[in-house]
């Protein structure tokens, strides 16, 4: 009787398993079958003119379109420079975006991998022609951690992310972050530098301010800078500076500022290599400024002097030993 009882147990365990089996192989893990084309997902980005998401919660599709070099982002009939540093983000990840497994056949399966024309991000490549490339449709995105040899800080993860092709049934999964590379509001994509520059490569500092109050911070050489070539600067204090120089970005727009009267702040920074960079403080009201800047010269930012401003402005004690 004992006997009989453990073939039962052990029986009960193989159909367990064998259920875990085909809950991988035809749910969670359907591989592609030798006749499948694991390229169709796969697109030339040198071909690529313009993108087009269009987001759930999104009335208006954003757009992007590249004109001689230079990216823009245009939605509801707001345009602004894009970022490039994002756009070859969106690049490297179309250059990679392969097929890893088929998900499911079917539709069936569109509203729990997030694939509804209501649930996800439909992408659309154009090239210059203005024909489409590739339309596509990004859905529900996973964390997988992989464990590496060498304990739990060698863990590392990679992202899984549910797509489909456009007037195709099938549901695939593709490795990458592809959400974090498209879902993204207006504002996400535009151009948010005000300065970047190579530290080194910067030699002089001029900050123009009322009443005269201005000065320059100047370097004389490798390891000494001067305030207005009498007073030397504490060049721990420089380099921070510097180094804040290397990248200042905001986030805050106003993109109906138009500039009526003269800056009240004016900051250059110039040096070796590089085109000088002037910074243009405007007064908006009693509490907020604008910043323009020659690096990008057609957005307008928005600080008071608790923000990325305090980060700019500075007196010549900022600067003293």
């Amino acid at each position: 009787m004992a006997k009989k009882n453990k073939n039962g147990i052990y029986l009960l365990i193989l159909i367990v398993l064998f259920g875990i089996y085909l809950l991988f192989k035809f749910v969670i893990n359907t591989a592609p079958d030798s006749n499948f084309d694991l390229s169709m997902l796969s697109v030339d980005t040198a071909k690529i003119a313009a993108i087009t998401i269009k987001q759930p919660k999104d009335k208006d599709p954003l757009k992007l379109t590249e004109t001689d070099g230079k990216w823009q982002v245009t939605q509801a009939g707001k345009t602004a420079p894009a970022d490039e540093s994002t756009i070859k983000g969106i690049y490297s990840v179309l250059a990679e975006m392969k097929i890893q497994n088929v998900a499911a056949t079917s539709q069936d399966k569109w509203k729990e991998f997030q694939l509804t024309d209501s649930l996800a991000t439909e992408v659309q490549l154009f090239d210059q022609a203005g024909q489409i490339l590739k339309d596509f449709y990004i859905g529900k995105f996973t964390y997988r951690q992989r464990n590496v040899y060498g304990g739990m800080y060698s863990n590392n993860v990679s992202g899984l992310t549910y797509v489909r092709l456009a007037n195709r049934d099938e549901s695939f999964i593709v490795r990458g972050f592809l959400p974090m590379s498209f879902n993204r509001d207006f504002n996400n994509f535009r151009n948010q530098t005000i300065v970047r520059l190579d530290k080194n490569a910067v030699e002089n500092l001029s900050f123009t301010y009322p009443a005269d109050t201005g000065f320059v911070v100047s370097k004389a050489d490798s390891a000494v800078w001067m305030i207005n070539k009498k007073d030397t600067a504490d060049i721990k204090k420089v380099n921070q500076y510097l180094g804040m120089l290397s990248w200042v970005r905001d986030v805050k727009f106003d993109d109906n500022f138009t500039p009526s009267n003269d800056a009240v702040y004016t900051m250059q920074f110039s040096g070796k290599n590089f085109q000088p960079v002037t910074v243009r403080v405007y007064q908006k009201d009693s509490v907020n400024y604008i910043i323009n800047s020659t690096q990008n010269p057609k957005t307008f930012f928005v600080s008071n002097k608790n923000g990325t401003l305090k980060r700019l402005l500075k007196t010549v004690s900022d600067f003293k030993k």
